[in-house]
């Protein structure tokens, strides 16, 4: 009986740092393709990356303005992204 619970809490300790491995990939995936969106939308639109990122703090910090157009934005975002699949992809695959 000890045995199998010991084989079971080893089993899920292996699953565990599986899945944690996972997900450390998945965010690194996230922000390599969330740093090729900023690139475009920089290079589309002519603005320093730092000019970007002060806007996007700045929003961050009004909970109203975030509350209200969060999902205008995402809406936005969504859609950027589904239009930029070929450049994100060449920017994506230069990276790895």
């Amino acid at each position: 009986m000890a045995q199998q619970i010991n084989a079971k809490l080893n089993k899920l300790e292996q699953d565990k740092l599986k899945l944690e491995a996972e997900i450390k990939s998945l965010k690194k995936q996230q922000i390599q393709e969330l740093s090729a969106l900023l690139s475009l939308v920089c290079e589309d639109h002519q603005i320093d990356p730092m000019v970007l990122l002060g806007s996007c703090l700045e929003t961050a910090n009004d909970s109203k303005t975030l509350s209200l157009r969060k999902e205008e934005w995402l809406k936005a975002a969504t859609s950027f992204r589904k239009k930029n699949k070929a450049r994100l992809s060449a920017l994506l695959d230069k990276k790895d």
